[in-house]
């Protein structure tokens, strides 16, 4: 039996590039329990087959603002891990929706995740403990 190269080429390339270009999901997860003046990681999640060969771009925010990767402009700050920081977060940033841009290397297309992600912030609980001494003394801290 003799192969040739183009038959080689479609028995094996063609399923490859195939399986490459399958839809793949992108999920931009919301970023909890954060306390106002911190920093806040919103991750961006490329699942399906291909997914080696999609990379994040950009995050978009939902007033139409672009943050690109290696955009660091002190506020912002997109790295290669697809991975997106809001720095000293504040009411106003919980305010905004974000969204994450893919582009696929093979197939060259541009793809934004399905849904928005936003930050949720928490505020500090202060609570009152009481320290109990022996022989009946109270005395109340109050921990801030």
């Amino acid at each position: 039996m003799q192969i040739q190269i183009s038959d080689l080429f479609i028995s094996t390339f063609i399923p490859s590039l195939f399986a490459v270009l399958q839809d793949y999901k992108v999920t931009a997860y919301d970023a909890e329990f954060i306390i106002k003046g911190n920093v806040a990681l919103l991750r961006c999640d490329i699942s399906g087959n291909g997914k080696e060969y999609v990379f994040v771009t950009s995050w978009l925010r939902d007033d139409g603002l672009t943050i690109s990767l290696n955009d660091n402009n002190g506020k912002y700050a997109v790295f290669p891990t697809g991975e997106f920081h809001v720095r000293h977060v504040d009411e106003a940033d919980t305010l905004r929706k974000y969204r994450c841009q893919v582009h696929n290397k093979l197939s060259r297309e541009t793809k934004l995740s399905e849904q928005w992600a936003k930050i949720i912030m928490t505020a500090l609980q202060f609570q009152k403990s009481r320290i109990l001494y022996p022989g009946g003394l109270k005395s109340t801290l109050i921990l801030r």
